[in-house]
């Protein structure tokens, strides 16, 4: 269907035909040519327009345009007062700015008039130019604008939200990690959100004069807890802490805690976790999973990796799946559990367990104290500084169970990882002994680059005789070390399987037979750990 391009319209007023033209043709003002058939009708027939669309071929050429025409400017405002437009005529005649000012006045057009474009338009006619609009802008009201509402901007670590860490390939993401580096941790002193406050709305107008209201901007109820502080305009954290923000409405409320609570598992939907305060989970620590603590860790069970600066506490047990797959607990302070099972431990103050540790290594400074029901210690090796209290310690199918107690515990682990270096060290002396031979001297019939080859390798031989020599010096203390502690006990209320091996200081015992309601001491006449009844 071919476009309209022309109609004739009956209004009782030149502004009505427009805007009955605007709706006929769903164009706007500027988009339309018109001319006035006749003025001499009544009420709303008054006045009889043609109007036509300026891309159709009617244009001011047209037959038409030999009728009746308006001979004379006038004033079209628009229906909603923000714009007022001068009617060119078809033949205008010789005007000035002052008339156009005072038409515009007469019709009520009083603001928004734009100087500029009744300048161009007196230039247009001067010129007898063919390019006037026939509705020609020359004035424009302002829009009311609303305040800015206030707003609370958190602040985001960019390094970390854009941090996207991956393995050996960008389809390999560290899942266990993302979720990590997302945390809302924040630190002390630190700024972790940004205020800003309401704007002021601005007041618009028509170009009739009236004055269209602004609603200023609305404010934030802000509540904070005491561990945030605003300093003119920004918050600051005066904890290390996890930020927790919420919206409601106008009301924003902001704290941070010390505590970071996960409602569930730590798996693959949280990831690993690294926080500066306590963590509670509610659930499991997942194998394959960590958590970092600052301060203390509270969870329902943990068959992951747990280190924290306080205490962790463990409402059932510390569960690894195999003796080569053993989760590692790492305590700043106390470590309590129901059980421990196939667990790397390392505490400073003590362990305490109520029903049975199994096939585990654990070293505290404290004491390690199992007698609940059945209260078993067995299968693995235990060190302990201020000693070890359980129901029973060993199994009745001799399993190996090592307990070390007194100064040794706080030096045993440090001296075999001392020994492996050692070891290691004295094999890498002998390659380098073997590979240099006699050749150090015979160097000056060497070429310049086997020169630097020889000279680099007996400085590493030279490295390696004083790591060496520092290593031999830090055994030496620790043996020195291994003949204290010797009152600490090691005691069993119940009963002492075949195979527990007690060491006290330097010196230790291998249990052949059962033994019921003891305690393995050190006994200073006979340089030898012996077995004591308890009273």
């Amino acid at each position: 269907m071919a476009e309209l391009t022309r109609t004739r319209i009956y209004a009782g007023s030149i502004n009505e035909g427009f805007e009955k033209a605007k709706k006929y043709f769903k164009k706007e003002m500027h988009e339309l040519e018109y001319k006035l058939i006749s003025s001499n009708g009544e009420g709303d027939k008054k006045y009889l327009l043609e109007f036509s669309l300026k891309s159709s071929q009617d244009g001011r050429k047209g037959r038409l345009f030999d009728d009746v025409f308006l001979d004379d400017f006038d004033v079209l405002i628009s229906k909603d007062k923000m714009k007022a437009y001068i009617l060119i005529p078809p033949h205008p005649k010789q005007v000035d700015r002052d008339y156009i000012f005072e038409l515009l006045k007469e019709n009520g057009v009083v603001k928004g008039i734009m100087e500029d474009r009744v300048d161009l338009l007196i230039h247009l006619l001067d010129s007898k130019s063919s390019k006037i609009e026939p509705t020609f802008l020359v004035a424009e009201g302002k829009k009311a604008v609303d305040g800015y509402n206030a707003e609370v901007l958190i602040k985001s670590d960019e390094k970390k939200e854009d941090e996207f860490l991956v393995e050996e390939s960008l389809d390999r993401v560290d899942y266990k990690n993302i979720k990590k580096n997302r945390l809302g941790v924040v630190y002390k002193d630190s700024a972790v959100a940004y205020y800003n406050p309401p704007t002021k709305g601005q007041p618009g107008f028509t170009v009739t004069g009236e004055i269209l209201e602004a609603n200023d901007g609305v404010d934030l109820i802000v509540k904070l807890n005491e561990n945030v502080v605003k300093r003119d305009n920004v918050y600051y954290s005066l904890i290390d802490g996890l930020l927790e923000y919420n919206f409601f409405g106008n009301i924003v409320e902001m704290k941070i805690t010390n505590v970071y609570i996960v409602k569930g598992n730590v798996d693959y939907k949280t990831g690993n976790i690294e926080f500066p305060g306590s963590v509670i989970i509610s659930g499991e620590l997942q194998a394959g999973f960590s958590v970092k603590s600052g301060e203390n860790i509270i969870a329902k069970a943990i068959s992951g990796e747990a280190h924290a600066k306080g205490n962790i506490i463990v409402k059932e047990g510390i569960i690894g799946s195999s003796h080569a797959k053993r989760c590692k607990i790492r305590a700043g302070g106390m470590i309590e559990a129901t059980f421990i099972q196939f667990a790397d431990v390392s505490t400073n103050e003590g362990v305490v367990v109520k029903n049975l540790i199994r096939d585990s290594m654990i070293i505290t400074d404290g004491k390690i104290t199992c007698f609940g029901k059945p209260g078993n210690i067995y299968g693995g090796v235990f060190y302990a500084t201020k000693g070890v209290e359980a129901n029973i310690l060993g199994s009745a199918s001799f399993v190996k169970t090592k307990i070390v107690v007194g100064a040794s515990a706080k030096y045993v682990s440090r001296l075999s990882k001392l020994m492996q270096d050692k070891e290691h060290l004295e094999r890498t002396l002998q390659q380098i002994l073997n590979f240099l031979g006699s050749i150090e001297k015979r160097m000056d019939t060497l070429d310049e680059e086997k020169k630097r080859r020889i000279a680099k390798l007996v400085d590493e031989k030279r490295k390696v005789r004083r790591n060496l020599y520092h290593i031999y010096a830090s055994i030496d203390e620790i043996k020195l070390k291994l003949k204290e502690g010797t009152d600490t006990e090691i005691l069993f209320h119940k009963e002492a399987m075949p195979g527990v091996v007690a060491v006290i200081g330097e010196y230790f015992f291998e249990l052949n037979k059962l033994e019921k309601n003891g305690k393995f001491v050190f006994d200073p006449e006979k340089k030898e750990v012996v077995i004591e009844k308890i009273k």
